[in-house]
């Protein structure tokens, strides 16, 4: 890893030409984007998706605002667009008939003569993607349309791994807490695992669009953090622990769906669904209802008894051993027996507590027998 000052790009714009400049496949805007897609793909990605019809109209009004230049690096005889892809796709459509009948937009105002002909030539900042991190992260997160929280995380994931900047500079650069680029960053790096392990896969998802937001709000939630074994809460270490993978999996799936499996995400909101699941997760009998495919709705419904059935068996336990208190002899026979028995009680008691606290501390002790 290598660290960077990320200057801002200084000195004055020059004009490049509109063929030489490309869509940066590294763009957070453009993480969730397959990089298999072509120059037109992504065009026609950030068409749909980034409500770029008033942008269009604007630039074909006024032009384009050599106030705000492109930021852009070399590469060969191209130059990639750091900053402005969605500005870019909107002179593009502008410029291009082509483009606009591909896309289907005949009702499109068309640019003036002398503006049209300026689109073919466009200001931007030359400088290099080390360079320009600082800038391009502020103007995404303060711009008229700000990034998601997935491309937010592709952000603090490159210019933390790639860039060796500490992730409380990333979140000065972003305007944002710490503890809030931590959580986006942990979510980052479980959902790679999960891709790395192979059990699960973005493009696999149920929706175009991925709700990365649910997972990082997931991952922020007690229960749920135990159930996928979180390793390393603060976002630095490991994401989850290893043998916890099909589990990461388990989750995936229930935030995103499978369109391979055909089953639809379970979660569909951050209240009360999360809530809710992280219940589900604490039940054995509502998590198996779970993964054999029955409701979130279901399966909380389940948990419900559960704890209901608990809190009736614990109470009547407590019952019983008072009698059994009241009902001892002066000289119990069969002391060895009944102490054994009695300390099987103790650290039963003591693990339904551990339980209820939410705690299972290391070398805890065992049954003595299994009666």
């Amino acid at each position: 890893m290598t660290s960077s000052t990320g200057s801002a790009p200084s000195g004055d714009p020059e004009l490049v030409p509109l063929a030489d400049l490309r869509f940066d496949r590294r763009s957070p805007r453009l993480s969730e984007v397959p990089s298999t897609s072509s120059e037109e793909d992504v065009l026609e990605r950030l068409w749909r998706e980034s409500a770029l019809e008033g942008l269009a109209a604007s630039i074909a009004l006024h032009g384009f605002l050599a106030s705000e230049p492109l930021i852009v690096e070399r590469a060969g005889a191209a130059l990639v667009v750091l900053d402005g892809n969605r500005r870019l796709a909107a002179v593009r459509v502008l410029a291009e008939p082509a483009v606009r009948d591909r896309l289907g937009i005949p009702d499109l105002p068309a640019a003036a003569g002398s503006v049209s002909a300026r689109l073919q030539w466009l200001p931007a900042l030359v400088s290099r993607r080390d360079a320009a991190w600082q800038s391009v992260g502020y103007r995404h997160v303060s711009g008229a349309q700000p990034w998601r929280s997935y491309a937010r995380a592709a952000y603090v994931a490159w210019v933390h791994e790639e860039l060796g900047v500490a992730l409380d500079r990333v979140a000065q650069s972003l305007g944002d807490g710490e503890a809030s680029v931590r959580t986006l960053y942990r979510a980052w790096r479980a959902l790679r695992a999960a891709e790395a392990g192979d059990v699960f896969h973005r493009e696999d998802r149920w929706t175009s669009h991925l709700p990365f937001s649910l997972l990082v709000a997931a991952l922020d939630r007690p229960g749920i953090q135990e159930y996928v074994g979180l390793a390393d809460r603060s976002g630095e270490g490991g994401p989850v622990a290893e043998d916890r993978l099909p589990e990461l999996g388990d989750l995936c799936t229930w935030l995103f769906g499978r369109r391979s499996r055909d089953q639809a995400p379970v979660v569909r909101s951050h209240e009360p669904d999360l809530r809710m699941l992280e219940q589900v997760l604490r039940g054995p009998s509502a998590l198996a209802a779970l993964r054999q495919g029955q409701t979130l709705a279901a399966a909380y419904a389940i948990s419900r008894d559960s704890r209901r059935r608990f809190q009736e068996s614990v109470l009547a336990a407590r019952h019983l051993l008072q009698e059994a208190q009241g009902a001892m002899p002066v000289r119990a026979p069969e002391q060895t027996e009944l102490l054994r028995a009695v300390d099987d009680l103790v650290v039963l008691i003591q693990r339904i507590r551990d339980e209820i606290e939410g705690t299972d501390p290391p070398g805890a002790p065992r049954l003595l027998t299994n009666s």
